[in-house]
């Protein structure tokens, strides 16, 4: 199984960008899947950042209340697998000056063995069902398996299918793309594929023994169809005039005033009256 890949994009400012670019590096950040196994892999641009700091920041650069403008580096990199991601994102806040920093992660390949599909939705009811809720994708609206009830009414998250829980639940969340109200770090975090696998695995394992425990201990063995049993004319033959005609047929045969007949593949020219 492979992992899924990640973009992963942070902005800071000059003097920052290498001890930021250090840090995220060390966390698994840069390692593109190839033969050549290159590691550090990212691409910077420079650019503009503007902000204008609330009440209650404590603003690295500027001041509250004054719309600030700084040079700052854009960087763009790779990331393979959601813990990596999450690693790496932990990492940048430690190393970046700013009391905000600048990121984005989009999933750029869903690699499921059973070839899911993956789409960004938002979350229009939650809290209602357990470890369910329901989402609209800009075409309908579906159920979403919420594993550890990470989600809130109002969040932008990214789902897959392919994952069936029940009858009408078929998608499961893989990331929160942009929280509303409640900051992710005061949710669960969401399960990785991985976890949701062995979990799943887990479940299934409780439930065999389950099982076994109701049946002594004994494990129920899987019912053998008997073969088909293969008949020859004659036997088929037989078994016809051994079995009789049908109720049907011989009130059908009363009625047009005619005995029941068999009649023989073999030899058509004669008939066995068996009336």
């Amino acid at each position: 199984m492979t992992a899924t890949q990640f973009k992963f994009i942070f902005h800071a400012p000059a003097h920052a960008v290498e001890a930021c670019k250090k840090a995220i590096f060390a966390a698994g950040a840069g390692r593109y899947p190839g033969p050549g196994n290159y590691t550090e892999c990212c691409w910077t641009t420079p650019g503009t950042g503007q902000s204008r700091p609330g009440d209650t920041a404590s603003p690295h650069v500027g001041k509250v209340g004054a719309l600030e403008t700084v040079p700052e580096m854009k960087v763009e990199t790779i990331c393979i697998g959601e813990e990596v991601t999450r690693k790496v994102v932990e990492a940048l806040k430690l190393a970046h000056p700013y009391e905000e920093s600048s990121y984005s992660q989009l999933a750029l390949i869903a690699t499921r063995a059973s070839a899911q599909r993956q789409m960004n939705a938002v979350v229009v009811s939650s809290g209602l069902m357990n470890k369910t809720v329901k989402d609209f994708n800009h075409t309908q609206h579906l159920l979403v398996h919420d594993p550890a009830s990470s989600l809130r009414t109002g969040d932008i998250i990214s789902i897959s299918s392919g994952w069936r829980v029940s009858k009408n639940v078929h998608h499961v969340v893989r990331s929160i793309i942009a929280p509303f109200g409640e900051p992710i770090e005061g949710r669960p975090p969401v399960p990785t594929e991985e976890e949701r696998i062995a979990e799943r695995a887990r479940k299934k394992k409780e439930k065999e023994e389950r099982k076994r425990a109701r049946n002594g201990g004994k494990v129920k063995e899987p019912v053998q169809k008997p073969e088909p049993v293969v008949l020859t004319e004659e036997e088929k033959m037989a078994r016809a005039i051994k079995r009789g005609p049908s109720k049907t047929w011989l009130k059908m045969c009363e009625d047009r005033g005619r005995p029941w007949i068999y009649r023989t593949e073999k030899a058509p020219e004669k008939e066995m009256n068996v009336s």
